[in-house]
């Protein structure tokens, strides 16, 4: 107990002392008498606020990891409170350490209310998460006192605990994975399974024979396809997050990079509801924070996959990176076959030769290119970006732009979205 509640309890009682003192009559000693057994019973219930307990937990609306939540999602916080006397405990107040996600003020969140005897209580706040990242909280205060708030009694509870906040996904429609299954059937995307034989497929001929023709791709499709004789090359997807800080702008939560990372957690969705294997580069610091090397979520398939590429995704930042051409040529060296996805905020000359000579190769690419003029950005050349996109997409290369309102449902869902 705090000892400015005794300094409050003397404080009162000698001024009622003194009053009776200096009156005369029975009614002032009767009140200072009753003042007395007023502080005592204050007292007493104060002392019943050393065996309340409390604890916090979140619960989720996402399915996807039990205490992890989605940047953009609202979550709940539970904080319950048990009063394990018998004595009723007319005011108790809470501080719990909340995560930075939410953006409290101070990360606090303070709540005030009564307890009767032995009662349970709980309180339920639902909040948004407005960052990624992993956060602690959990940790708080526990206050009471009794009816006359002179003796109060306060105590640590609660254990730190974690959440994470994973990135912003867009999840793309049934529909619209149906027509990335039909562009992977059709070896736009390119899918080897294993235990069982998968085979490629091109553009119908005059020449090829109806006995050929795949009948349930060209439906999905709407153009006829035949069957090669030839078994399909083992082909999955790269996705290449470009973390370079020079080539994005604004780290806060709305800015460049941030809609890059919740794209790339898009795509990656896209792609395992597609059934299609994904692996992840980016560059991130060594612990010197003066180099970087190029990190990767390797290849996999489903669920346990993705998530890999999501708590990777969570503890993203933008660096001081290489070069774009240099990053270029180390991932696409590495992943031969593969489909590459690059998602970056600027393109430069080297970039767009290393692209073509890729491409001329025979590499399938998709870019993602962020029109960082829409986050602010003021120094943007943009009849030189234009150029370079015209030169990119001349060779075959589709370039999709995106602003900073663009819809990403919208621009990953679109009829006749190019992804090789």
């Amino acid at each position: 107990m705090r000892g400015q509640g005794y300094f409050k309890a003397a404080v009162i009682l000698v001024s009622l002392f003194a009053a009776s003192f200096l009156s005369s009559g029975l009614i002032p000693y009767l009140l200072c008498y009753i003042a007395l057994g007023l502080l005592l019973i204050d007292f007493l219930w104060s002392a019943a606020c050393k065996r309340t307990a409390a604890d916090s937990w979140i619960e989720s609306s996402d399915a996807l990891v039990e205490i992890n939540s989605l940047a953009g999602t609202k979550v709940k916080v539970y904080t319950e409170i048990v009063n394990n006397s018998p004595w009723p405990i007319p005011w108790v107040q809470i501080w719990i350490e909340m995560p930075m996600t939410f953006g409290l003020p101070d990360n606090l969140c303070c709540y005030t209310f009564s307890l009767r005897s032995f009662e349970r209580k709980v309180v339920c706040e639902e909040l948004e998460c407005k960052i990624r990242g992993s956060f602690e909280w959990g940790r708080g205060v526990i206050k009471g006192g009794g009816f006359l708030g002179v003796f109060t009694c306060s105590g640590p509870f609660g254990n730190p605990r974690q959440l994470e906040v994973l990135p912003k996904i867009i999840y793309l429609a049934g529909s619209d994975i149906r027509g990335w299954k039909a562009k992977m059937a059709a070896g736009l995307l390119g899918r080897q399974g294993r235990g069982h034989e998968v085979f490629s497929v091109r553009k119908y001929d005059i020449a090829d024979g109806l006995s050929r023709i795949h009948w349930k791709i060209s439906a999905k499709t709407q153009n006829l396809f035949v069957k090669n004789n030839q078994q399909a090359e083992y082909l999955n997807t790269v996705l290449f997050l470009d973390n370079g800080r020079e080539r994005h702008f604004d780290n806060g939560p709305e800015g460049s990079f941030e809609q890059a990372v919740s794209l790339t957690a898009s795509v990656a969705a896209a792609l395992m509801k597609a059934g299609h294997g994904t692996e992840l580069f980016l560059c991130t610091p060594k612990q010197n924070m003066s180099a970087q090397e190029l990190h990767k979520v390797n290849f996999g398939q489903g669920k346990a996959n993705f998530i890999k590429i999501l708590k990777q995704l969570t503890h993203a930042v933008s660096i001081e990176a290489s070069p774009l051409a240099e990053a270029l040529g180390r991932v696409m060296s590495a992943s031969p076959k593969a489909h590459f996805m690059l998602i970056s905020g600027e393109i430069d000359n080297a970039a767009v030769e290393i692209l073509l000579s890729k491409r001329a190769k025979g590499h399938a690419i998709t870019i993602f290119l962020l029109l960082l003029e829409t986050f602010g950005k003021l120094d943007v050349d943009i009849k030189d970006r234009e150029k370079l996109i015209s030169r990119l997409r001349n060779s075959g290369i589709p370039v999709t732009t995106v602003e900073k309102d663009s819809d990403l449902r919208q621009i990953l869902g679109r009829p006749g979205y190019g992804v090789g």
